[in-house]
């Protein structure tokens, strides 16, 4: 088996999500494909099938703007002005949000179409690359964000490196990735929905991310899941099977916020410079 690409530990065919072919790490738990996925999943990427398959949620604006909403509502804290990179952008609706709270913001997006619309519907300045693509300009940014991309990259821990080095000095990055330890994971194995084995190569729980951030020379300023109600819309929330599963995973992690160490869906963090 390959070693760990977060932690160079030994790795062994993950048990959880079979029939899938992932491995998973004896040490961090960071689980991976290792089998060439990589270069397919580029491939969809760039080819305009992941377009076709994923255009009906990727075209929902209002959803991925008050997504957008939600999460710059989590960074706020930590930035609320100055220059934005949004790597992996889709269709725009997180720069073009960040840029109504004041941001200069701008995107990658390695898709062709989602690129189009960005720049058509929201005006938003993108690179039609991939992030090893990227062409740095030298000037920093003071926030840098992936959100549900850290999941399709090749070698994470040398790409958020390279994000580490485009940083400004009090500059961060947040992360937001499906949460592969948490209660919806373990339940479902490998009928998980968020497990998308063609383009998620890597599957990250707070333990394998924090090892992550930390061997990219990023220090987390939080760690944590959230329940995905946040991002729903308010009739989706009220849906009888949305009901009964936030029921069974409060009752499961024994809590009534909204937000859990390791047990809810989404998994996310702000890093700093180390």
């Amino acid at each position: 088996m390959a070693s760990c690409p977060v932690c160079g530990g030994d790795t062994g065919p993950c048990e959880r999500f079979q029939p899938e072919p992932f491995s998973q790490c004896e040490r961090c738990g960071f689980i991976f494909r290792s089998d060439g996925a990589a270069d397919a999943a580029s491939d969809t990427y760039t080819s305009g099938a992941y377009e076709e398959t994923h255009a009906g949620y990727l075209m929902d604006f209002a959803g991925l703007s008050r997504a957008a909403r939600v999460r710059l509502d989590y960074i706020a804290p930590w930035a609320s002005a100055g220059r934005l990179l949004d790597v992996g952008t889709a269709t725009g609706a997180f720069p073009f949000e960040a840029s109504q709270r004041g941001f200069r913001a701008e995107g990658i997006e390695p898709t062709p179409g989602f690129a189009r619309v960005a720049g058509e519907r929201f005006n938003v300045k993108v690179s039609a690359v991939e992030l090893a693509d990227y062409d740095f300009d030298g000037a920093p940014f003071a926030a840098i964000t992936l959100w549900h991309v850290l999941e399709h990259l090749d070698e994470p821990v040398s790409q958020l490196a390279r994000l580490a080095s485009m940083l400004a000095p009090d500059g961060i990055i947040a992360i937001e990735v499906p949460n592969a330890g948490g209660f919806s994971a373990r339940r479902s194995g490998s009928a998980w929905p968020s497990l998308e084995p063609a383009v998620h190569i890597n599957q990250f729980a707070p333990a394998s991310l924090r090892t992550a951030l930390e061997t990219a020379g990023l220090r987390p300023a939080q760690i944590g899941t959230v329940a995905i109600t946040p991002y729903l819309r308010p009739l989706d929330r009220l849906r009888p099977h949305h009901l009964v599963f936030r029921a069974q995973s409060l009752r499961a992690l024994h809590t009534l916020s909204s937000e859990h160490p390791s047990g809810y869906e989404l998994l996310r963090t702000v890093a700093t410079k180390a």
